[in-house]
């Protein structure tokens, strides 16, 4: 039985956070030498909905917005405020070098695969991102997008395209946070800018059904608390 479209993108959602959870650690901790004291799968206020500590002392949050995962640093209290800037600065400088291995790591992926299974990575990044372009700007219709969506399904596989279409989509945001990790304003309008953007892509123009959101938010839930659990043996 062939697996829901949701599903699958639930999937490589989840298991992007997982591995930014991991990677991001060991960069952070190893190549930068930050002070990370907690790790968190899907964002949350106040408290998470779920947590545990490790033997070294790193706390694995699991929170109620399946939308993000991140890293959290050691607090600074005892800094004065110009030790603090400094400190923050610095900390901007390295998160944005982070996410330039990051963006390094995905294109990387997504080309070797490509390449691997016989693809132009190019060919197929260009021709999504122009015809989403000129689906959101008018010049093609529902029917249009729909018909060169099934029509990358014949050509590369349903699969396939759809995990390149959402990394091309963890590409984009990352290449956007290389900039905002400079200045914590901008990560702050970035974020309201996704929050809509889901909204409004999907509803007003793709006018997904309700069941597709149902399925996705399930399978990002599910997925991402297995996550949450076996993070424990890869956290050292």
């Amino acid at each position: 039985m062939e697996i829901n479209s949701a599903i699958t993108v639930g999937f490589i959602v989840a298991t992007h956070m997982f591995l930014f959870c991991i990677i991001g650690y060991y960069i952070n901790m190893k190549l930068f030498k930050l002070d990370i004291n907690a790790l968190t799968i899907f964002m949350f206020f106040s408290k998470p909905l779920y947590s545990y500590q490790l033997k070294n002392g790193i706390k694995i949050n699991f929170g109620y917005i399946p939308i993000t995962s991140y890293l959290n640093y050691s607090s600074d209290q005892e800094l004065s405020i110009p030790e603090s800037d400094i400190l923050m600065r610095e900390r901007r400088k390295k998160g944005a070098a982070f996410q330039l291995v990051m963006l390094f790591l995905l294109t990387s992926t997504i080309s070797v695969l490509s390449l691997v299974l016989g693809f132009n990575p190019v060919k197929i990044l260009l021709d999504f991102w122009i015809n989403s372009y000129e689906f959101i700007k008018g010049n093609q219709t529902e029917s249009d997008f729909l018909n060169f969506i099934h029509h990358q399904y014949e050509v590369y596989g349903k699969y396939f395209f759809i995990f390149f279409a959402v990394m091309s989509y963890f590409i984009l945001i990352t290449a956007v946070m290389i900039i905002t990790s400079l200045w914590h304003w901008f990560y702050i309008t970035l974020f309201v800018l996704l929050v809509i953007s889901y909204f409004v892509f999907g509803l007003q123009y793709l006018k997904l059904p309700f069941t597709f959101y149902i399925d996705l938010f399930l399978t990002l839930t599910i997925s991402g608390f297995i996550y949450f659990l076996l993070l424990r043996y890869f956290i050292k």
